[in-house]
């Protein structure tokens, strides 16, 4: 078994999944919003923005979420889907 880092995205992320579902929003944000892991992960942005949601800061999360849609639309931006 492996050892949990906070500096690799993905053990950071897990962690900030559990201090999620256990209300402790504002440590969640802390860990996701450390440097380089919102660029790199679309879902690591996403529960971010989720825990600015449940502290109710609105405009933050919206911020967060058109930065990310920003980010993506650089030189290779995703695929539109079509939901038709």
């Amino acid at each position: 078994m492996g050892d949990l880092t906070v500096d690799d995205v993905s053990d950071a992320f897990w962690l900030a999944q559990i201090y999620f579902h256990v209300q402790s929003y504002a440590r969640a944000h802390a860990l996701l919003t450390k440097p380089n892991f919102l660029e790199s992960s679309y879902d690591c942005r996403y529960l971010a923005a989720l825990c600015l949601v449940k502290q109710a800061k609105w405009e933050d999360a919206l911020e967060l979420l058109d930065e990310g849609v920003l980010h993506a639309a650089g030189p290779n931006p995703l695929p539109q889907m079509d939901c038709r």
